[in-house]
């Protein structure tokens, strides 16, 4: 918001970029993360450090290798939720997500055959799009009360 409000989108171009590839990443690699290992324990905090680690040094050292990154990460993502399905009622929900995630990345976001400015807002319509179905699929559906405890 400071970029456009402030006059100030050329200054802070390369910011932007950078910032929106790194926490693209750790945000990827954290929906995969909870595809494999279901989170919710001791781990997390563990996990969420080797993520930031682990997307720094990407940026840092292999900054051409960020695609390929995301893309395994979401590639990984789809075969864990596919092979072991969260607890939702409706189990297809986080593979779906994924699956927008991959064809977004790869068909969209510097879509040739559109222009820039709509493969840019349509790529984030899409993001937000994924995020949606994947937050309503990670919700574990809760015990109904009534039933007795065994």
């Amino acid at each position: 918001m400071a970029r456009f409000a402030g006059g100030l989108q050329d200054e802070l171009a390369n910011l932007h970029s950078g910032a929106s590839q790194y926490l693209g990443l750790v945000g990827t690699l954290a929906v995969a993360s909870a595809c494999v290992f279901r989170g919710g324990g001791r781990g997390d905090a563990l996990r969420l450090a080797i993520i930031l680690s682990v997307a720094g040094a990407g940026y840092i050292f292999a900054r051409p290798l960020l695609a390929p990154f995301f893309i395994l990460a979401v590639v990984i993502a789809f075969i864990a939720a596919a092979a072991r399905p969260f607890s939702s009622q409706q189990k297809w929900l986080v593979p779906i997500g994924v699956l927008i995630m991959l064809a977004n990345a790869i068909f969209i976001r510097r879509a040739a055959w559109l222009d820039e400015a709509v493969s840019w807002h349509l790529y984030h319509v899409l993001v937000a799009l994924a995020l949606a179905v994947l937050a309503k699929g990670m919700i574990v559906t809760e015990r109904n009360m009534r039933e007795p405890f065994a």
